[in-house]
């Protein structure tokens, strides 16, 4: 930890950067990733992921999720 980890230098600030600039290609931290993988290395935390906002199975359900609807009774 140190001053190189925050929102506003390094890699946060080139991704905040890039989003900002580019209307249709995201990036993102894999958030949860963790809870996914058995030990939790350390490599985990460091994945992202570039959503391609405008192209054709960008709403489509991937299969992560476990449950598409709840039912409200």
């Amino acid at each position: 930890m140190g001053y190189s980890y925050a929102d506003f230098n390094g890699e946060r600030l080139a991704i905040a950067e890039f989003n900002e600039n580019h209307k249709h290609i995201k990036i993102s931290k894999i958030y949860g990733q963790n809870s996914f993988i058995h030990n939790q290395p350390l490599w985990a935390e460091n994945y992202y992921l570039a959503h391609f906002i405008n192209h054709e199975l960008f709403n489509n359900n991937d299969g992560m999720i476990m449950y598409n609807e709840l039912p409200l009774e």
